[in-house]
């Protein structure tokens, strides 16, 4: 049996109740739309004040996150209209309706807003999981809204059909809303965008976790007994070498100047032999073993 109130959300229950007429279950998606307060407590005192007649399942706010329910999952809502004499209402084994805390155009913290897609869209994983669970499947039967236009569907569609629905799709109503939609089927685990909340002894954890971590953590990684991290390890050592290959080079130099040297020397006496002198004298200088002196790291 699933949770007829959603998990995590603060219960306002509306007295009137209604049965539903069974049939696909359903979720339909609504805006606010007020011009005059976009407040989470301002839609709330609404619903439960002189909008208890209108009231949805949930209200949502994408901003802070709040989520408000007024009905159980099994009653109707009221925020639609009839079509003729289908009971909008109360099509479907569930018919939830969300109402999003949302204005088109309205600013928060100084951030101009077009669409419900476009704001952080805080705990809406929270929201599709808890539909998951009544068996609305990831689907929009009309397609996911893509404006502030009508876009009704037919009511073959709408009585046979289970998923996702707009307002603005729903026969019988006249409204536009919700305008483009984020992607809900995407929410359903949790995104970046969704507040999660630690206990003491989690938070603790994490820090204890991060303090083990951070030494080995690339570029400043310090071996055992090291006062220097990868990356200055690394400098220093570049410069050694370069240092090491420039004294090579130099006393590459002054070798072969020997071997000249020594081949001219060799050429004036005459019991000795140029050539095997100048063999003898590369084969010692190639049996040099030079070594690069760092210290082995820890």
């Amino acid at each position: 049996m699933p949770d007829l109130w959603m998990p995590g959300a603060t219960r306002y229950p509306n007295s009137d109740t209604g049965t539903m007429d069974g049939g696909p279950p359903r979720a339909v998606w609504h805006i606010t739309s007020n011009s005059n307060d976009w407040t989470f407590k301002n839609e709330l005192g609404y619903f439960t004040g002189g909008g208890r007649g209108v009231a949805p399942h949930l209200l949502w706010d994408p901003f802070t996150g709040q989520i408000a329910q007024f009905f159980p999952a099994d009653s109707r809502a009221l925020a639609l209209r009839n079509a003729g004499s289908v009971r909008t209402n109360r099509t479907g084994r569930y018919c939830i309706q969300i109402e999003t805390v949302f204005t088109a155009g309205e600013t928060v913290n100084g951030r101009r807003y077009a669409t419900v897609r476009d704001t952080p869209c805080k705990n809406l994983s929270l929201i599709v999981a808890w539909l998951r669970s009544l068996g609305i499947p990831d689907r929009w039967p009309g397609g996911a809204p893509t404006g502030f236009a009508r876009d009704t569907v037919s009511l073959d569609t709408w009585t046979t059909q289970a998923g996702h629905y707009g307002h603005n799709q729903t026969p019988g109503n006249d409204h536009v809303d919700p305008g483009p939609m984020p992607n809900l089927f995407a929410a359903g685990t949790y995104t970046e965008e969704d507040d999660v909340s630690l206990t003491t002894t989690q938070a603790t954890q994490l820090a204890e976790l991060h303090r083990a971590l951070v030494p080995y953590m690339g570029w400043q990684y310090k071996g055992k007994g090291e006062t220097r991290d990868t990356y200055s390890y690394l400098r220093d050592t570049s410069a050694d070498v370069r240092a090491l290959a420039a004294k090579l080079d130099a006393q590459g130099k002054t070798i072969s100047q020997l071997v000249q040297t020594v081949a001219t020397l060799a050429a004036g006496l005459g019991d000795l032999d140029p050539a095997a002198i100048v063999t003898e004298l590369k084969a010692s200088i190639e049996a040099i073993d030079i070594r690069l002196d760092v210290p082995d790291a820890q």
